[in-house]
């Protein structure tokens, strides 16, 4: 702000100054420049222009007749422009570089001004600005050189403190500690008032230490930590009232002091020191400080040793408990169990209620301190008392009772007193001091205030009252025993809901159950559950049996169940009496399913029956209570259950007995649900069941493969018929019907080779059925047999007659011959769709012989004559085929006598019309009319179809082969 006040300030008087250059052809005067009345607009903002103003005074300085005070005047604002300009330029520039140009140029103003003009009003000014451009060009010794000189010319300058400061700052930059505390200490002593004393003091400080002069260097730090921390009324002053700024100072100072403390001797060091200095009001913050150091670098003992420095020094002081109780802190975080455990015991007997430093305190006043001790006392009477309780040592048990009596006796209305009284009786009690103990739980169960362990020590005194009873003897033992007496009837009015009340009550309940009084066993069992407050675990535990027990045998079982559920939810696992229980809760569960299914109500006797398994899974009931479930499903036709559970009984009972049964049961509730493919697999299983009989097992194969058939699940279905053929050949009219299954199952199936063998296998089964053969079988074994000539037949009709034709000729007759064996092994089944259909084959293959004889190849080297009575020789040794095929379709036609028609009949009279137009081409196919003619001109009746077929057969063979031999 300072320096934009002197730019404007330039820049009004350059304005003018140029205004009176302009004016020079009147030759006016500087006076008479000065002399002009100027107009100052009010309101308007002037625009700061420091270059402008910068050329404008350096035009002025070139005016040779320009007044000397206007003209010094007009060098220092310059210089301070120039020095601006510098700093600006310097800003991220490296002063190796050298100074800029305009510093350069102010501080050549600066020395010509104070060269030029010597008594200049404003010299101090001049000299400061030149110090901060030395400093700026980076030259130190100059910079200081000139503050110096400041200050010695001008001691009573408003700016001799904040030179001497500049100094100071700047020798301390430059690690120049003893020409920084000089000037430090300069100012201090010339001007004590300054606003840089505190400032100048920490530096003062700072110079010292890092000079290696750690007494001065305190001695400083002290001055300012007294500046800051003592009020008027030599009190101390709370950092908590401190600004941010002012209160980071003073805790930087307390860290130097403590820095400096711990290099020397610690805390004894800040003794020494305080020795010297004197007590100070804020002694407790140098203590803390330098415990605080050591904590930070874990020096656990030293840190310790600091706190607890300052309440040996003033153990008086309101803070010495609180930096006692640091102490502590600091011993258990280093993990110093004994360390702690003293430090606690020596703070108890330091301020405890009735030390020294409550006589002019109350506590509500220093809750801390309060807390603090009340912590300490409970601490060190739970160590001792967990001491004694390994080591049983007396001492240990005597030195938890002391530090328990400690608690009472300074804190006997405070909430946590009855606690305390209690564990005192508890580590008398367990150091056999039982009537002592007695009387100390009698106060905590009647005296004070009713708490959790109020009914606790009431029982806990009748205790200690038996067993001092039982060592007594004479009338010591009379006397306990009345003690014990009372007490025992004062628990049991004051705590009716104690677990011990309950005692009784169980004891007779077991007894009335041993004495088979059912009832009264159930009634008083019943009364003492009315109150679980009243039992442990255990008896609630006897109880609950109890009364399983006596409900199961008045055939209760709803009640014995609950009974017994009662008592699993308190016996662990393991226990004995847990597996009988369980066993008797099982029982009662299975004994209302039975009840349930007599009465027929199937669904409510499953459920029952499954709860064994959920309530009690680890019984010998659930097995047949399984069982049972799936059979009361399956009588309720809830077929879907029914599965579930007889699926997990297979799963968990693979060596029942009732595995078969399951088996059966399975299969005939995955028939009623629609589940075919499941349903087979269970009728698999019946028939891979050891010990099933035969019959069933030929049965349940037979069922499983219908049933996969039914499912679509073909693979399957041909895997278990081939099962059962290889198990069951017989009966022989079963099989071969599986077999032609077999057959059906492979109907457009690419695989044609195990079709073949499929109706292969058909064959010699049927042919080797002997007396069982029946109408059936010769049907499904001619049908076969007509399917393997179709093979041949293929064959044949592949076979191409290419040159040279006697050796395809050859092949193509050789598959003449198997086929006709086939079709004639077919047509000897007499079977009457089976001789039709071969016939008609038969036929065909001779006709196709012909045909493929004509559409041969013709040898190459043939041609004109020769080509056409090649031609024609192939004509004539294809007419006795021709010729064969319409005696075979004539034969086959003739089967209508027979009330024989079908559809390879009809397929013959198709071919002959073709074959002999003539006779069959324009003539109606009715049956009787081809009766007619195949009877012949003369009238006569047609041959038997089956000698004829035979006789056509014959003949057709012989007169292929003499085609051959003339071929």
């Amino acid at each position: 702000m300072r320096s934009q006040m002197r730019v404007l300030l330039a820049s009004a008087v350059s304005a003018i100054l140029v205004s009176a250059m302009a004016s020079a052809d009147k030759s006016p005067t500087v006076a008479d420049v000065l002399k002009r009345s100027v107009e100052v607009r009010t309101g308007e903002k002037v625009a700061a222009d420091p270059e402008r103003a910068r050329k404008n005074y350096e035009a002025f300085l070139a005016l040779s007749s320009a007044d000397d005070g206007l003209r010094a005047d007009a060098m220092r604002r310059l210089g301070d422009l120039k020095l601006e300009a510098g700093e600006e330029e310097r800003i991220g520039r490296d002063l190796a570089s050298g100074a800029p140009l305009a510093t350069r140029d102010a501080i050549s103003l600066y020395s010509r001004l104070l060269e030029s003009v010597p008594d200049y009003p404003r010299a101090d000014a001049v000299l400061y600005q030149l110090a901060r451009a030395y400093e700026s060009a980076g030259d130190v010794d100059a910079s200081s050189r000139t503050l110096e000189s400041l200050v010695k010319r001008f001691p009573r300058s408003n700016l001799a403190a904040e030179a001497q400061f500049r100094r100071g700052e700047l020798f301390f930059s430059a690690h120049r500690w003893s020409d920084a505390e000089v000037a430090y200490q300069a100012l201090l002593t010339n001007s004590p008032q300054s606003e840089f004393v505190e400032q100048a003091t920490y530096k003062l400080g700072w110079s010292r230490f890092k000079s290696g002069d750690n007494d001065s260097a305190l001695d400083a730090f002290v001055k300012l930590l007294d500046r800051q921390l003592i009020g008027r009324d030599g009190g101390e002053i709370d950092l908590d009232t401190f600004s941010r700024p002012r209160r980071e100072l003073i805790e930087d100072t307390l860290r130097v002091c403590a820095v400096i403390f711990s290099g020397d001797e610690g805390a004894t060091g800040v003794e020494k020191f305080l020795g010297r200095v004197g007590r100070k009001p804020y002694s407790d913050l140098l203590y803390a400080t330098l415990g605080d150091l050591y904590a930070a670098k874990e020096r656990w003992t030293d840190a310790a040793t600091a706190y607890s420095a300052f309440a040996r020094q003033e153990p008086l002081h309101e803070r010495a408990p609180l930096l006692q109780s640091v102490a502590i802190d600091v011993y258990r975080r280093g993990g110093f169990a004994q360390l702690v455990l003293s430090a606690k015991q020596n703070y108890v007997e330091q301020y405890g209620l009735t030390s020294a430093f409550w006589k002019q305190r109350r506590p509500q006043d220093m809750p801390l301190v309060v807390r603090e001790l009340k912590q300490n006392l409970q601490d060190l009477a739970a160590y001792y008392h967990e001491q004694a309780q390994v080591s049983k040592a007396p001492n240990d048990y005597q030195e938890a009772a002391r530090w328990y009596r400690a608690f009472l006796e300074q804190f006997p209305k405070d909430p946590a007193a009855a606690e305390s009284a209690y564990l005192l009786s508890d580590a008398l009690f367990e150091s056999h001091r039982y009537g002592d103990a007695a009387s100390e739980y009698l106060k905590v169960a009647y005296d004070y205030p009713s708490s959790a362990r109020s009914a606790t020590a009431a029982y806990a005194a009748v205790v200690a009252f038996e067993k001092e009873e039982a060592t007594a003897s004479g009338d010591d033992r009379s006397k306990l025993h009345q003690q014990s007496i009372e007490a025992s009837l004062r628990f049991g009015k004051a705590y009716p809901e104690h677990p011990e009340s309950g005692v009784v009550l169980v004891r007779a309940a077991r007894q009335y159950l041993s004495d088979h009084a059912y009832l009264q066993a159930i009634d008083v069992a019943g009364i003492a559950l009315e109150h679980p407050a009243n039992l442990t675990r255990e008896l609630q535990r006897d109880a609950w049996t109890v009364t399983a027990n006596a409900q199961f045998e008045t055939a209760h079982f709803a009640e014995a169940e609950k009974a017994g559920l009662e008592v699993l939810q308190l016996v662990p696992q393991g226990d004995a009496q847990r597996a009988a229980m369980e066993e008797r809760v099982a029982a009662a569960i299975y004994r209302q399913g039975e009840i349930q299914r007599d009465a027929h109500s199937w669904v409510e006797a499953a459920g029952t029956f499954l709860r064994v398994r959920q309530l009690v899974p680890r019984t010998n009931v659930v097995e047949v209570a399984e069982y049972d479930a799936a059979a009361a499903y399956l009588a309720a036709e809830h077929w879907s259950e029914a599965i579930e559970v007889l699926e997990r009984y297979r799963r968990d009972y693979p060596k029942s007995a009732r595995q078969p049964e399951v088996t059966r049961r399975l299969a005939g509730a995955y028939l009623a649900t629609q589940k075919p493919t499941t349903a087979a697999q269970e009728f698999e299983r019946i028939a891979q069941q050891p010990g099933t009989d035969l019959a069933t097992q030929r049965e349940a194969l037979a069922q499983a493969a219908e049933l996969y058939e039914k499912a679509g699940d073909i693979p399957r279905a041909t895997g278990v018929i081939e099962a059962y053929l290889r198990r069951f050949p017989d009966p022989f009219d079963v099989s071969i019907e599986l077999r032609q299954k077999l057959v059906g199952f492979t109907a457009g199936s690419r695989d044609g080779a195990r079709r073949t063998a499929l109706l292969e296998e058909l064959v010699r089964a049927e042919s080797a059925g002997g007396s069982s053969r029946s109408d059936r079988s010769r049907y499904l074994a001619a049908k076969a047999s007509l399917e393997l000539a179709a093979v041949q037949r293929d064959a044949f009709a592949s076979i191409k007659l290419t040159l040279p034709l006697k050796r395809s000729l050859e092949a193509k007759r050789t598959a003449l011959q198997k086929a006709l064996h086939e079709y004639e092994s077919a047509d000897q089944y007499a079977v009457a769709e089976v001789s039709t259909s071969a016939t008609y084959e038969m036929a065909e293959l001779y006709r196709r012989l012909g045909a493929d004889l004509l559409k041969s190849d013709r040898p190459k080297t043939l041609s004109g004559e020769a080509l056409e009575q090649y031609d024609l020789l192939l004509e004539e040794q294809a007419f006795p085929f021709e010729e064969k095929a319409i005696a075979l379709h004539e034969l086959n036609a003739a089967r209508t006598s027979a009330g024989i028609y079908d559809d390879s009949v009809r397929q013959s009279f198709e071919a002959l019309s073709h074959l002999k137009p003539a006779r069959y081409g324009k003539v109606e196919a009715s049956e009787e009319l081809t009766i007619d003619l195949l009877a012949g001109a003369n009238g006569s009746a047609p041959l038997d179809a089956s000698v004829r077929f035979q006789e056509a057969v014959a003949s057709a063979a012989a007169d292929s082969a003499h085609a051959e031999r003339e071929f």
